[in-house]
């Protein structure tokens, strides 16, 4: 993946090892950020996500945010037929409609979608955001609101030299054969990782604000949202 997809490839690794753990990072901070990949046709954005959903077997078929074949109901619904997986939706334009851009800052707040019974009662079920997600998509959105609930992550390099295209091959080799063994491995770190999280995430908030500073960025929730992917990969690493 980081030969392959460079800086790209580390990030979303380290976003992937944060949505293992959605359950409890929601649980204690009241949010889980969304994955947005913007760039051009052919630069490896659906490559990139498909990688990262291999962890959980065969990867599920991306779903159009902008095609009538996928309803909203049916998106809906897939955040909810899996836990601590990841949903691709892909195709966001920055001309969507507005209901798209809202349905989407809904994610962040995992606010559930009230649908009525199957009884035809007075009574709703609420249909729960179980999951995370990765966009993609050749604009970069226009909302404000929506921007600041992503860790954006920007792809511009379309052509590749011999070396990276053997990489990419071997790469595609290695998602065939199955690379869910990996995620039984990770999960056995799950007690370790829910006893030091939250210990440790004052210190990694503050290091990621002091950077942020450096660039003169000082937005509460866009730190927050990164804090949370790097603390995930501090108790991690080792």
């Amino acid at each position: 993946m980081k030969l392959v997809h460079r800086e790209h490839g580390m990030l979303s690794m380290s976003f992937l090892l944060a949505a293992i753990f959605t359950d409890f990072l929601f649980k204690a901070h009241g949010f889980f950020p969304l994955l947005f990949i913007y760039g051009e046709a052919s630069t490896g954005k659906t490559m990139m996500v498909q990688s990262l959903q291999s962890l959980f077997g065969t990867p599920q078929p991306s779903m159009s945010i902008l095609s009538d074949a996928d309803s909203p109901k049916a998106r809906i619904r897939k955040f909810a037929e899996f836990r601590n997986m990841l949903v691709f939706l892909e195709e966001y334009r920055a001309s969507v409609d507005n209901k798209i851009n809202e349905w989407l800052k809904s994610i962040y707040n995992r606010i559930p979608y009230g649908r009525a019974t199957r009884d035809y009662s007075f009574h709703t079920d609420n249909v729960p955001f179980n999951s995370s997600v990765a966009i993609t998509g050749n604009d970069f959105p226009a909302d404000d609101a929506l921007i600041t609930r992503c860790i954006i992550d920007e792809m511009h390099k379309s052509s590749f030299n011999e070396f990276e295209r053997k990489e990419f091959d071997k790469l595609v080799d290695i998602m065939e054969k199955g690379i869910s063994h990996c995620l039984g491995e990770i999960l056995e770190h799950r007690k370790y990782f829910i006893d030091n999280y939250k210990k440790q995430f004052p210190i990694s908030r503050k290091i990621v604000a002091e950077k942020f500073a450096e660039k003169e960025i000082h937005n509460s929730r866009s730190i927050e949202n990164n804090a949370v992917i790097y603390n995930t990969v501090v108790v991690l690493e080792d």
